[in-house]
Protein backbone atom coordinates (compact mmCIF):
# COMPACT_ATOMS: atom_id res chain seq x y z
CA UNK A 1 0.00 0.00 0.00
CA UNK A 2 2.93 2.55 0.64
CA UNK A 3 4.25 1.95 -2.53
CA UNK A 4 1.31 2.94 -4.28
CA UNK A 5 0.77 6.36 -2.61
CA UNK A 6 4.73 6.80 -3.35
CA UNK A 7 3.70 5.95 -7.10
CA UNK A 8 1.14 8.22 -6.90
CA UNK A 9 2.51 11.19 -5.58
CA UNK A 10 5.69 10.76 -7.90
CA UNK A 11 2.97 10.38 -11.17
CA UNK A 12 1.49 13.46 -9.77
CA UNK A 13 4.85 15.32 -9.39
CA UNK A 14 6.13 14.52 -13.02
CA UNK A 15 3.10 16.14 -14.30
CA UNK A 16 3.70 19.52 -12.53
CA UNK A 17 3.66 22.03 -15.14
CA UNK A 18 6.99 23.87 -16.08
CA UNK A 19 8.47 26.61 -18.12
CA UNK A 20 11.51 27.94 -18.96
CA UNK A 21 12.55 31.66 -17.47
CA UNK A 22 15.43 34.17 -17.35
CA UNK A 23 15.55 37.27 -15.68
CA UNK A 24 14.86 40.28 -17.71
CA UNK A 25 14.24 38.05 -20.54
CA UNK A 26 10.85 38.00 -22.97
CA UNK A 27 8.96 35.47 -24.92
CA UNK A 28 10.78 36.43 -28.15
CA UNK A 29 14.33 36.12 -26.49
CA UNK A 30 12.94 32.62 -25.39
CA UNK A 31 12.03 31.59 -28.85
CA UNK A 32 15.39 32.89 -30.40
CA UNK A 33 17.37 30.80 -28.20
CA UNK A 34 15.13 27.95 -28.35
CA UNK A 35 15.60 28.06 -31.97
CA UNK A 36 19.23 28.36 -32.08
CA UNK A 37 19.39 25.60 -29.16
CA UNK A 38 17.28 22.89 -31.03
CA UNK A 39 19.12 23.46 -34.76
CA UNK A 40 22.37 23.05 -32.54
CA UNK A 41 20.87 20.08 -30.78
CA UNK A 42 19.88 18.65 -34.21
CA UNK A 43 23.38 19.01 -36.07
CA UNK A 44 25.07 17.39 -32.99
CA UNK A 45 23.08 14.50 -32.49
CA UNK A 46 23.31 13.87 -36.31
CA UNK A 47 26.97 13.73 -35.31
CA UNK A 48 27.19 11.44 -33.08
CA UNK A 49 24.70 9.00 -34.83
CA UNK A 50 27.14 9.07 -37.49
CA UNK A 51 30.64 8.30 -35.51
CA UNK A 52 28.69 5.71 -33.97
CA UNK A 53 27.31 4.15 -36.58
CA UNK A 54 30.60 4.21 -38.86
CA UNK A 55 32.78 3.33 -35.87
CA UNK A 56 35.61 4.76 -34.72
CA UNK A 57 39.65 3.93 -34.95
CA UNK A 58 40.94 1.33 -32.87
CA UNK A 59 43.23 4.48 -31.97
CA UNK A 60 40.67 6.06 -30.48
CA UNK A 61 39.55 2.84 -28.37
CA UNK A 62 41.34 0.76 -26.20
CA UNK A 63 43.98 -1.48 -26.71
CA UNK A 64 41.63 -4.79 -26.70
CA UNK A 65 39.30 -3.35 -29.28
CA UNK A 66 39.82 -6.43 -31.75
CA UNK A 67 38.27 -4.64 -34.84
CA UNK A 68 39.97 -1.48 -36.34
CA UNK A 69 36.50 -0.12 -36.52
CA UNK A 70 33.27 -1.16 -34.59
CA UNK A 71 29.46 -1.43 -35.45
CA UNK A 72 26.57 -0.26 -33.58
CA UNK A 73 22.71 -0.59 -33.82
CA UNK A 74 21.28 2.50 -35.64
CA UNK A 75 19.64 5.04 -32.52
CA UNK A 76 15.49 4.68 -33.39
CA UNK A 77 14.32 7.42 -33.98
CA UNK A 78 12.76 8.02 -30.66
CA UNK A 79 15.97 7.53 -29.40
CA UNK A 80 17.60 10.29 -31.66
CA UNK A 81 14.83 13.08 -30.64
CA UNK A 82 15.34 12.24 -26.79
CA UNK A 83 18.95 13.05 -27.08
CA UNK A 84 18.20 16.11 -29.05
CA UNK A 85 15.91 17.04 -26.77
CA UNK A 86 18.61 17.16 -23.58
CA UNK A 87 21.12 18.73 -25.71
CA UNK A 88 18.67 21.42 -26.54
CA UNK A 89 17.94 22.12 -23.07
CA UNK A 90 21.67 21.45 -22.09
CA UNK A 91 21.87 24.86 -24.38
CA UNK A 92 19.31 26.93 -22.71
CA UNK A 93 20.79 26.06 -19.35
CA UNK A 94 24.07 27.55 -20.56
CA UNK A 95 22.46 30.65 -22.04
CA UNK A 96 21.00 31.19 -18.53
CA UNK A 97 17.20 29.89 -18.82
CA UNK A 98 15.71 28.12 -15.64
CA UNK A 99 13.00 25.48 -15.75
CA UNK A 100 10.64 26.44 -13.17
CA UNK A 101 7.56 25.39 -12.15
CA UNK A 102 4.21 27.16 -12.72
CA UNK A 103 2.76 28.77 -10.18
CA UNK A 104 -1.50 28.79 -10.02
CA UNK A 105 -1.64 32.51 -9.26
CA UNK A 106 0.71 33.53 -12.48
Amino acid sequence: MRWRILALSALLAACTPVHWSKPGAGLTDLQDDRTDCRRAAMDQAWREERLSFWGRPAWMGSRFASPAFSFHRRPSLLDRMMHEDELASFCLRNKGWKLESVQDGK
